[in-house]
């Protein structure tokens, strides 16, 4: 049988905790990078939309789509030749600054 004051002690142990993750230094670095994906999103929907009818014009709509696909394919191997690995790691061992 659980006693009160264990249920208590479990309790007192969440909420430190649930205290210690909202106020971990790298939750401030999440909101902003989710902010600058979202920007970075959006900027490049505008980018697509006002070259999509002059591009198709031009290239014709297969070109157009090749060319899209050339920009995001130039771009995933720049993110996988730049950015480490941080496949299994915990956001907290991460180093922030570099």
């Amino acid at each position: 049988m659980i006693s009160n004051t264990d249920v208590g002690k479990r309790a007192s142990a969440q909420v430190r905790a649930a205290e210690e993750w909202m106020h971990a230094p790298w939750r401030q670095v999440r909101g902003f990078a989710s902010g600058a994906a979202a920007t970075a999103n959006w900027v490049a929907n505008m980018v697509v939309a006002q070259t999509f009818l002059a591009l198709t014009r031009a290239l014709g709509g297969s070109g157009t789509f090749w060319l899209y696909a050339a920009v995001a394919a130039a771009g995933a191997v720049w993110a996988h030749l730049s950015l480490p690995e941080t496949k299994g790691a915990r956001a907290e061992t991460l180093n922030l600054r570099d």
